[in-house]
């Protein structure tokens, strides 16, 4: 448990290191070993776990919090990439190292208007689940990359840590033929199965990096036209979700061998369609 072995040992220093891998690329990896640990139910709602103690956390992060609260929230682990995503649109300055530039201000104007839509149609159905909302794009991977790079003023280019299949996605061709794209966009699915998922955390921890994917692929300028770009990001919303679901039925049945089957289906399905769009 990679994730969790950094966690320091004192604990005072634990909420400054939480508030780093919030934001950090190695927020699934996190999640995924939590899960692992604390077995989680049903996930509560995050207003619901916070209380009055939202606007504390915003503006002072998990230290301004009491630690019944930050237990919660751990025991709880589905609701960090919710949590990260408040801190994006609504977070204070605690959660900056300095003044952004032209260029990240932009990345977290995107990243923010993204999140505020996605909780106004919470509002809209706040009977459906977080990550069961799949026709809202809430842009993860693009809050990852800015957290890598603004969080405590480190400025250097940076990529999330989970560097296969969508989470590639700068690596497509620009000015290709749509046929290569797709092509190309195909052998990103196609990489879901070159790394062993014998065990379940590593199958957890593999399916939160491919959901990390479908969301850069939402966030992304695709090098295709507009109607194109348009099918792509549609069709990534319905295996968003073969993809959520697959992370609910390992948390219910632990069952290894069958979520890695079905999600192993579910990759090749999506490479074929890929392939098959432009013939």
């Amino acid at each position: 448990m990679t994730a969790l072995l950094a966690m320091p040992d004192d604990p005072v220093a634990i909420p400054e290191w939480l508030d780093g891998a919030l934001l950090g690329p190695d927020l699934p990896a996190l999640v995924a070993e939590l899960r692992a640990v604390h077995r989680p139910g049903p996930t509560p709602r995050l207003d619901a776990v916070l209380g009055a103690d939202r606007e504390a956390f915003l503006t002072g992060g998990f230290a301004a919090i009491p630690p019944n609260v930050r237990r919660n929230l751990l025991r709880n682990p589905n609701l960090l990439p919710e949590l990260a995503d408040s801190v994006f649109a609504e977070g204070g300055d605690h959660w900056l190292g300095g003044a952004l530039s032209p260029l990240e201000q932009a990345r977290a104007e995107k990243v923010a208007a993204n999140v505020h839509a996605a909780r106004l149609a919470e509002k809209r159905h706040p009977a459906r689940r977080w990550f069961e909302r799949v026709g809202i794009v809430l842009a993860t991977a693009a809050a990852v990359l800015l957290a890598v790079t603004i969080f405590n003023g480190r400025k250097d280019s940076a990529v999330a840590s989970a560097g296969w299949g969508f989470n590639k996605i700068n690596e497509l061709p620009r000015n290709a033929d749509p046929k290569a794209v797709f092509a190309r966009l195909a052998d990103l699915a196609d990489e879901w199965g070159k790394k062993p998922t014998a065990d379940r955390l590593a199958l957890a921890k593999r399916l939160s990096e491919f959901r990390l994917g479908c969301s850069a692929l939402q966030a992304a300028d695709l090098p295709l036209s507009a109607t194109e770009s348009e099918w792509v990001k549609l069709r990534c919303r319905d295996w968003a979700a073969e993809i959520d679901k697959h992370l609910r039925d390992l948390d219910r049945t632990g069952d290894v061998p069958a979520v890695r089957t079905a999600a192993t289906a579910t990759a090749a399905a999506i490479a074929r369609e890929l392939r098959e769009r432009v013939g």
